[in-house]
């Protein structure tokens, strides 16, 4: 009962940060939009920006990075949690709990 505690709270967490990390871009476009720095990208607001053509896409690669490896350990979390749910579910209804039984953590 813990374990699926501990993966709720955990999945809860996840995916709060992938929450975070898809509006992030929509904080720094406001912020520049209001006469703000963009929180570090331009220095002296967006008049005067002299970034380079690829540091728009760093930061794009960066956060699509950082959303793929969330959603991948989302996944993988989201199947433990129904692995193990699909033991506590067998254990209470008296199944022997061997891996034939159970199946591997990758079976629907």
């Amino acid at each position: 009962m813990l374990y699926v505690v501990a993966l709720r709270i955990a999945i809860g967490v996840v995916v709060g940060v992938i929450v975070a990390v898809a509006a992030f871009p929509l904080f720094v476009l406001r912020d520049l939009s209001s006469g703000g720095t963009g929180y570090g990208l331009c220095e002296r607001g967006v008049g005067a920006c002299e970034n380079s053509y690829f540091s728009g896409f760093e930061i794009v690669a960066g956060l699509i990075g950082a959303l793929f490896v969330l959603l991948a350990s989302l996944a993988v979390m989201l199947r433990l949690l129904r692995l193990v749910q699909k033991r506590q579910a067998m254990k209470a209804a008296g199944v022997p709990m061997g891996i034939r039984e159970t199946g591997s953590l990758w079976t629907r």
